[in-house]
């Protein structure tokens, strides 16, 4: 019974999507970025899927899968069961989402203490998040680890529908089997 339980949840520990609005200076941006389900370091290999809509001075901008790059250097970016995390404090690490092509400067980096996201004057020494569309950025500093991410939990995960199902069946056959027994030893 356990072997079952454990493929049946190991089948559905598959990908995991994390959800975010964040206020970035005078940007926001909304991600939504799945990995392959993997927990600790994260690198691009681990990302299937990504939107990212960045919004500053009245315009928005969105990059996907389809039209942007997703890379990730170092191993600053983790996930664990619920959340997508980012040391600030570690050294020479980013993650970058930036759309395809020269004609769309617009992107969403977050860098620690010794990578730079933007070559332009003004950026920030230190931890950032930056948001740029159209050849101009916001940025705002950050330190330590921080939530990036985190999983919508309101639905259960199909591991948790699968257990649940299992327990009810194992309940009912003891329910079952016991009124068995009871039946025999009336006779």
């Amino acid at each position: 019974m356990s072997a079952v339980l454990s493929l049946l949840t190991a089948s559905f520990a598959e990908a995991a999507t994390y959800i975010s609005n964040r206020s970035v200076g005078d940007g926001s941006v909304s991600l939504s970025i799945t990995t392959d389900g993997t927990l600790g370091a994260l690198t691009t290999a681990n990302i299937s899927d990504w939107t990212v809509v960045l919004t500053r001075g009245g315009a928005s901008v969105m990059a996907n899968s389809a039209n942007s790059t997703f890379t990730i250097g170092g191993d600053a970016l983790s996930a664990t069961a619920t959340d997508l995390l980012f040391d600030y404090s570690s050294a020479f690490d980013r993650v970058r989402i930036g759309l395809s092509g020269a004609a769309f400067q617009s992107w969403w980096c977050i860098q620690s203490t010794g990578q730079g996201c933007s070559s332009g004057g003004g950026a920030p020494s230190g931890g950032a998040e930056f948001v740029a569309t159209a050849f101009s950025y916001t940025s705002q500093q950050y330190s330590g680890v921080q939530t990036i991410a985190s999983i919508n939990s309101a639905v259960p995960e199909p591991a948790t529908w699968a257990m649940m199902i299992i327990g009810f069946g194992a309940v009912g056959s003891m329910v079952r089997t016991s009124r068995r027994r009871h039946a025999f030893s009336a006779a």
